[in-house]
């Protein structure tokens, strides 16, 4: 596609801020303005690397310190979070079979589990939860282990990040009418290879009705205070 096409597609049509204005040392003391401009100096000297075999009026304005910049803010503002199953946990039996006479599977099982709860930590009293749990996991028997492979629950589930262009020009509500759904190959709601995303209605719509979507689902229904 043309040069235009492209930058207007993936860097001009989404809400955008330079990244490192984005940055919160309130949040994170080591996450300042400097520090991303470091991080963002040093990605383009590595990009730079890795596409010197392209010519330079090709690639150049691609590696452009604002456009890489403004790419990342987009990021960070316009960004869905993914949770998939994860595809082994379709195989359990034969995963099962493969781990139990090594003596891998118990401690398969708890590694996935402190991964699942580790992602879902958003506080100092969740990550205090979740140290308590892991500890249990640490000497959780082999019969737990044969269980949860076998009922397809031992393998956490896969969390990424998405930038989708529909989803892109959704707005959010505390009390949605729209949820979202991802899917890979071989799932009811995928149509083919890759990662597939859709949008279900909740509740009834009319012609004009504007679709909103949760941007943080977990806190749906949650009184103002945790939403906010």
């Amino acid at each position: 596609q043309p040069l235009e096409e492209v930058l207007r597609r993936h860097a001009g049509q989404f809400a955008s801020r330079p990244w490192p204005d984005l940055a919160d040392p309130a949040a994170d003391p080591g996450d300042t303005p400097q520090s991303r401009g470091g991080l963002l100096a040093r990605a383009k000297a590595l990009l730079e690397e890795v596409f010197s075999f392209a010519e330079a009026a090709v690639v150049g304005p691609l590696l452009d310190l604002g456009l890489l910049s403004g790419l990342l803010g987009t990021y960070e503002l316009v960004n869905m979070c993914v949770c998939l199953p994860h595809p082994l946990n379709r195989s359990g039996r034969e995963v099962c079979e493969l781990l139990r006479p090594t003596g891998m599977l118990a401690e398969v099982y708890r590694l996935q589990l402190a991964a699942g709860l580790d992602s879902d930590s958003d506080t100092d009293s969740d990550a205090d939860d979740t140290a308590a749990v892991v500890d249990e996991a640490a000497v959780v028997d082999d019969a737990a282990a044969v269980e949860a492979a076998q009922s397809g629950t031992l393998f956490a589930c896969v969390l990424g990040s998405a930038l989708c262009e529909t989803l892109a020009y959704t707005n959010h509500a505390c009390l949605p009418n729209c949820g979202i759904d991802f899917a890979t190959c071989g799932e009811a709601s995928a149509a083919g290879p890759g990662l597939w995303v859709r949008g279900v209605a909740q509740r009834p719509l009319l012609p004009g009705d504007e679709v909103l979507m949760a941007y943080v689902p977990s806190v749906v229904g949650q009184p103002l205070e945790v939403r906010q």
